[in-house]
């Protein structure tokens, strides 16, 4: 299986929410109530890609993996999002 790895652009956030939240939903299935995995939303995942990919902050990376065009995966990289 071939992957090409490659810096995210902002063409790319709605795909990045969508696999975010489809892998969430499969990791926390168990764990995390339905209610919270129902209130999981795509679109709101998009504007934050959206924002994040538009304005990257400094030392901060998004990369995505693709394999016959369709993303596969993705990493992001930098400070944290929420504070500590």
């Amino acid at each position: 299986m071939k992957v090409e790895i490659r810096p995210a652009t902002i063409a790319d956030a709605a795909a990045i929410a969508a696999l975010h939240v489809k892998v969430w939903r499969e990791t926390y299935r168990h764990i995390a109530p339905a209610d919270v995995q129902l209130a999981l939303d795509e679109k709101h995942r998009e504007a934050g890609w959206r924002s994040r990919l538009s304005a990257p902050s400094q030392g901060a990376a998004v990369f995505v993996a693709e394999h016959d065009r369709r993303l596969v995966g993705i990493v992001a990289a930098g400070r944290p999002s929420d504070p500590i």
